[in-house]
């Protein structure tokens, strides 16, 4: 059971802090729901308490070095293919899982410095990056601008860092 002031991750909504647990009246009784604030300033979630797992609600990872390691790691080839990279990349962000999801960031930002994004992909990554934006912001106490410009500075240190490694190569 979560408790008030639990960062936890939901693969769809984001990063967000547990209110509090409150008890509803429903139509088949009375059910109980975390509140939880995003901290993408979009509102409050209500999740079903009995529905955690089933929502694939994840902790915040205290370590933000994961985090930080992926986006800086080398990019993998994306599938020329938008039918075979969309799943693959939407599975990935979908998943809650912030290193995956950072792995998703990270090769859709190196594509788009190559050629322009489809609107798919520049979906995805935005999507991408609103929930690191929300887990950077709770792991470095940070409001979510900050969070945001030091998420983007990352990510362009990255390819930047690539691209001096490739003329070098």
């Amino acid at each position: 059971m979560l408790k008030k002031g639990d960062a936890v991750v939901h693969p769809t909504h984001g990063a967000g802090v547990v209110q509090d647990t409150q008890t509803r009246q429903v139509n088949d009784g009375e059910r109980q729901y975390h509140r939880i604030e995003l901290v993408s300033g979009r509102g409050t979630l209500f999740l079903p308490a009995d529905q955690v797992q089933e929502a694939g609600l994840l902790p915040v990872p205290g370590d933000i070095q994961p985090i930080m390691s992926v986006l800086l790691d080398q990019p993998q080839e994306l599938s020329a293919d938008y039918q075979v990279r969309k799943p693959r990349l939407a599975e990935k962000v979908h998943s809650g899982d912030v290193t995956l999801v950072a792995e998703a960031l990270r090769d859709l930002a190196w594509r788009g410095r190559e050629s322009k994004l489809s609107d798919g992909d520049a979906q995805l990554k935005a999507e991408a990056q609103d929930l690191l934006t929300g887990v950077l912001a709770l792991q470095l106490d940070l409001d979510v601008d900050e969070a945001t410009r030091h998420l983007n500075q990352t990510v362009s240190h990255a390819i930047k860092s690539r691209l001096v490694e490739a003329e070098v190569a």
